[in-house]
């Protein structure tokens, strides 16, 4: 007997197995720029954002500048037709407005 879990667990490894060499996100959100995500940070930390010069990228934040700079946009689309994922959580920006990432545990 197989469980309805373990029946979808099978079926999800075989279409994973098919998707072999192809590059799958389980990403909710695309295209989120930095800028967006350090306002959010920046708010609920209470710590100021500014622009920082393209020249002056590499000296302020370091090795984190070769993913900062990268224009990589990562897609759920591929995913979501083979797999048949859909998100159930929310995105990025709605998850860190939720401030939970911010509390001081110690307090």
């Amino acid at each position: 007997m197989v469980t309805t879990s373990h029946g979808a667990h099978e079926l999800r490894g075989r279409r994973l197995r098919s998707c072999r060499w192809r590059c799958l996100h389980g990403a909710a959100d695309e295209g989120v720029p930095v800028r967006t995500i350090a306002r959010v940070i920046g708010r609920h930390l209470d710590l100021p954002v500014v622009s920082i010069a393209p020249e002056d990228a590499a000296g302020h934040f370091g090795w984190l500048i070769m993913f900062l700079a990268a224009d990589i946009p990562a897609s759920s689309a591929l995913t979501r037709e083979l797999v048949g994922w859909q998100p159930t959580h929310p995105g990025l920006i709605d998850d860190l407005e939720q401030g939970h990432y911010f509390h001081d545990a110690t307090a």
